[in-house]
């Protein structure tokens, strides 16, 4: 009991003071790089077309099951990328029997003011599948190797103690 109550603080310590110390920690490199691309359009499930063409999903991400939870997963996604928006979009590696499937991509929402700084400016970006995770709307993928999972279970862990999403009726 003393030990998970530790670990939940933690957990909350590491979400608040995180955006203070993201100017002192330099984020991991981009596996693939990445490049700014324009929204096009939304496909369900918890997919995106890009201007380039290319259909992307949220990378570390399951989308729930259910269809109630799926529309409202949607219906945010859709709300924080609509068509027009710029994102910095970082291809991610995937298992060789989902090539058939839209590729995961880190798909960062770009910080407000507009333009498109060079070099990306991940300490004042957001990252949509960690939004989607934190509201509870989506679940992390366990089968994924993504290089932010363990940022997304502690955000999923938070999600669930605090019964958000769909996590509100487990």
């Amino acid at each position: 009991m003393v030990t998970a109550g530790w670990l939940a603080l933690a957990a909350w310590a590491l979400l608040v003071l995180r955006p203070h110390l993201a100017g002192r920690r330099a984020r991991p490199a981009p596996a693939h790089g990445g490049e700014y691309q324009k929204v096009q359009g939304f496909l369900p499930p918890l997919s995106l077309r890009l201007e380039s063409g290319l259909v992307v999903k949220p990378a570390g991400v399951a989308g729930p099951g259910e269809q109630p939870a799926a529309e409202h997963a949607a219906s945010r996604l859709r709300e924080l990328a609509p068509p027009g928006a710029d994102l910095y979009v970082e291809l991610q590696p995937r298992a060789a029997e989902a090539e058939s499937a839209a590729p995961p991509a880190s798909l960062w929402l770009p910080p407000p003011g507009g333009g498109r700084p060079e070099p990306f400016p991940y300490e004042r970006a957001r990252l949509i599948g960690a939004i989607l995770v934190q509201e509870g709307l989506a679940a992390v993928d366990p089968d994924a190797s993504y290089i932010y999972k363990n940022e997304f279970l502690l955000l999923e862990d938070d999600a669930r103690r605090h019964r958000r999403g769909i996590w509100a009726e487990r």
